[in-house]
């Protein structure tokens, strides 16, 4: 459609969670949204992983993915999300990457979850919202200098 951005796509399955997060090219950005509005957003939905969860982004905002519900899953904070995490480095190579006037291309980030794991209901400035489960993994694979890469991770 004209006047439209594909940029970044989220696919979402017949539940409603977010089952792929694509782009093309990936570049340097920030969230738009104000500090106190993601760190809400994404405690609720770190909390929703239960204990020892963060809400994590599939499209960072480093590179300007925004704290929507459709951008965050409950990712473990240790071993995922946070400082030598799986999720921490694959972001921190990009972002090594693209600091250096390298190209990160082709990314996708395939989210599994358990069979059937429903979203989790929350409020949110007064409206309704739904929040990812707890993915069990992500399968993340991107082209970063011509040189494709896969990481499996599970969130655990």
């Amino acid at each position: 459609m004209p006047g439209l951005n594909y940029d970044h796509v989220f696919v979402t399955d017949e539940l409603g969670r977010t089952t792929l997060f694509h782009t093309d090219n990936l570049g340097l950005g920030v969230d738009a949204r104000p500090d106190i509005v993601n760190s809400t957003v994404t405690g609720k939905v770190g909390r929703s992983g239960g204990p020892g969860y963060d809400g994590g982004h599939l499209d960072g905002s480093q590179f300007g993915g925004g704290s929507e519900f459709v951008n965050l899953t409950p990712q473990a904070a240790k071993g995922v999300n946070r400082a030598g995490g799986d999720f921490y480095t694959i972001e921190t190579k990009w972002r090594t990457a693209l600091d250096h006037n390298g190209t990160v291309t082709d990314v996708d980030i395939q989210v599994t979850y358990a069979d059937h794991a429903p979203m989790t209901p929350t409020r949110f400035k007064g409206q309704d919202y739904e929040i990812n489960p707890k993915p069990e993994g992500y399968d993340v694979t991107s082209t970063i200098n011509g040189t494709p890469k896969n990481v499996p991770i599970k969130n655990k």
